[in-house]
């Protein structure tokens, strides 16, 4: 080995033996590469996290049914202005939440 940190996923069982004696078989599976991905992804989530709850502006998302699924703080101090005060409601819902 050169030194290097791996990340190991192992697996173990016990094996009995023909005479009775038990014995270990295991296997390990080397993950680096995906623990390397998954270190990534959370960077790239925080990153996305920061910048939409920092941008002046209202940003929010919703399902196909309408619901809203995430809305910034920009969306906290932005007026709404729409034919029905539903979304207005819904948004405040789901900042409130959270």
């Amino acid at each position: 080995m050169d030194g290097e940190c791996r990340h190991l996923e192992t697996r173990a069982a016990p094996l009995r033996n023909d005479d009775g004696t038990v014995a270990q078989l295991g296997v390990a599976r080397d993950i680096t590469t995906r623990k390397q991905a998954e270190a990534r992804l959370r960077e790239s989530e925080c990153n996305l996290r920061q910048l939409t709850e920092t941008i002046p502006v209202m940003l929010w998302s919703a399902t196909p049914e309408g619901a809203i699924d995430y809305c910034n703080a920009g969306s906290l101090s932005t007026p709404v202005s729409t034919p029905t005060r539903s979304w207005e409601v819904r948004i405040y819902c789901a900042s409130s939440s959270r």
